[in-house]
């Protein structure tokens, strides 16, 4: 039973019912039923409802695309969506798959050019800042704590640009044909591989760090037991690329086996 809001309720079914597009922005103190008047709300209409997880962007992507298959069906073709072709044409956002299926559901839009990811990611929050002359707080204070995070998957695009140097270069294992980032679910678990390049039956797995400490050799360990889940590939390597260095241990199996490679930031720029 939902008892109170009414005022709230009127307001929004009145926006609702023009014929203008509208935002509303409910805003209020924790636990003092945002949520529930929402859902309230959108009881008795056709509607998107999308709460963000704390998880990456990606697998929030992926949610959020249910939530839309759930309400327009899965026949849905947003391809031919006339803003997402303008948006496409324009090389601001990209249909992303998952390597090697190319009709895969689980293909996601991102933002393609990294001025654009910069700034939806950290200018709206710090514009007050900037706006009164305040630019180096805002760095402070809100961009520099969240650098690394951003860094990730900007990250993932240069190492990606750096494998397809060497591929063009003819100094990689193998020349390999696709290349991209993989994601999906394996054994009820949601998995992601930040770079597989392929060729055949042939595969290059790779982890990409963008953070303050070395990797270790829990990390190189983990990507192999992702490698296990690809049997149709014979032969297999890892690439493993830090903005930090190695730790003793990745660089004891590194000498051990011949099929990893470890890459730090200094030698992609060197």
């Amino acid at each position: 039973m939902f008892i109170g809001r009414d005022t709230e309720l009127n307001k929004l079914n009145k926006l609702y019912y023009t014929d203008e597009f509208q935002c509303c922005i409910i805003y209020g103190r924790r636990r003092v039923g945002k949520t529930r008047l929402i859902q309230e709300f959108i009881r008795d209409k056709k509607a998107i409802y999308f709460a963000s997880l704390i998880t990456s962007s990606k697998q929030n992507l992926l949610k959020f695309k249910r939530e839309v298959i759930d309400v327009f069906g899965d026949d849905l073709d947003i391809e031919h969506n006339d803003y997402i072709r303008s948006l496409i044409s324009l090389g601001l956002i990209e249909n992303e798959k998952p390597v090697n299926e190319n009709e895969s559901k689980r293909n996601i839009y991102v933002l393609k050019d990294n001025l654009f990811k910069f700034w939806y990611r950290f200018v709206p929050d710090s514009l007050k800042w900037i706006e009164a002359g305040l630019s180096e707080s805002a760095y402070e204070d809100f961009i520099k704590p969240n650098l690394s995070d951003y860094m990730g998957n900007v990250f993932e695009d240069i190492c990606i640009q750096y494998m397809m140097r060497k591929n063009g270069a003819m100094e990689l294992p193998f020349m390999f044909g696709n290349i991209g980032r993989w994601w999906g679910e394996v054994n009820r678990r949601q998995e992601e591989i930040d770079i597989l390049a392929i060729d055949g039956d042939k595969a290059i797995f790779g982890e990409c760090k963008w953070r303050n400490e070395p990797i270790s050799s829990n990390i190189i360990k983990s990507l192999i037991e992702k490698g296990d889940m690809f049997p149709q590939f014979k032969q297999k390597y890892y690439f493993f690329f830090s903005k930090s260095g190695f730790d003793k241990g990745a660089k004891d199996i590194e000498k051990e086996n011949s099929l990893i490679k470890l890459i730090s930031f200094e030698d992609m720029v060197a």
